[in-house]
């Protein structure tokens, strides 16, 4: 499924880690046990960006598995964490069965396997917590379907909290206003509903269809906006993010001189005061009946 490099996920860790709702962690941290180890799997790490952001939010002993099918960002997170775990204030992270050395923090598990989310059982039978960032909206309703109920089954029944983050949405608001921006929003996300390896993907569906589906299974669903709100200190970003969804529009319509227009003013906008994105996100919490 993957098809991200690691300089995106680099690029949009930092406006990931602003966009993210707080509150919806503290909900999680409050409803998972306090004693013993969790358990949590992250589906589609990338670089283990999900682990930096929710793991020191948690509070707790901590043992993650970490998967997705690219080797190449998998192969980025010993160096990556080691990274994270030097930094004054983060919890210590290590390949098992290494931990971190510091009594101070809590003890953070990470290991890490090579794994088709879209082929096979997922691994989440032990899981207190399974959870996922920028993933929801490139799956299909069937795939989540399954993972709802896996998660509904987890641990014996008891269930496994559910945290889904950045689901795509479908708003896309530029600054400043480009007559053709609609018509760009418009065929981005229709290219959002094809197949990335999941089958029909849910696009900007996602959020709704996925607490549709977790609420059928009797799970208590929340949900908060975490929008992207880039300006002009996001300029790289920026720039990858028009030529990306410029890419996907010529995918969904054919081209076309107007779509070439486009990104032309557009990117000639960004590094000016008046330049800025927001791009919808919503994060979704999913906790178990049990």
């Amino acid at each position: 499924m993957s098809g991200f490099s690691a300089g995106w996920l680099d690029l949009r860790e930092p406006a990931d880690a602003t966009a993210r709702d707080a509150a919806l962690a503290a909900a999680l941290s409050c409803h998972l046990p306090h004693d013993g180890t969790l358990q949590v799997v992250d589906l589609g790490c990338g670089t283990g960006a999900n682990l930096r952001w929710l793991a020191p939010r948690l509070g707790r002993r901590q043992r993650w598995l970490l998967l997705d099918d690219d080797p190449t960002l998998l192969g980025e997170l010993p160096r990556r964490l080691a990274t994270w775990a030097a930094i004054d204030d983060a919890p210590g992270a290590a390949s098992d069965p290494a931990v971190n050395r510091d009594p101070k923090e809590p003890e953070v598990h990470a290991a890490w396997r090579r794994m088709d989310l879209a082929a096979g059982e997922l691994p989440v039978a032990d899981a207190h917590l399974v959870t996922a960032s920028a993933l929801a909206d490139l799956v299909s309703r069937d795939w989540l379907a399954a993972l709802a109920a896996a998660c509904d089954a987890a641990r014996g029944g008891q269930g496994a909290a559910v945290m889904l983050a950045l689901c795509y949405d479908g708003r896309l608001a530029l600054h400043p206003h480009h007559p053709l921006d609609a018509r760009l929003r418009d065929a981005v996300n229709r290219h959002q509903h094809r197949d990335k390896g999941f089958g029909p993907a849910l696009g900007p569906t996602a959020a709704a269809g996925a607490g549709a589906l977790f609420a059928a299974h009797g799970f208590r669903v929340m949900q908060a906006r975490s929008d992207w709100r880039l300006g002009a200190d996001t300029e790289s970003m920026q720039h990858e993010l028009l030529r990306g969804w410029h890419r996907a529009a010529t995918e969904q319509v054919g081209g076309g001189a107007w779509l070439d227009e486009w990104l032309h003013w557009r990117l000639s906008r960004v590094a000016t005061p008046d330049g800025g994105v927001r791009v919808g996100h919503v994060d979704l919490l999913a906790l178990p009946r049990r």
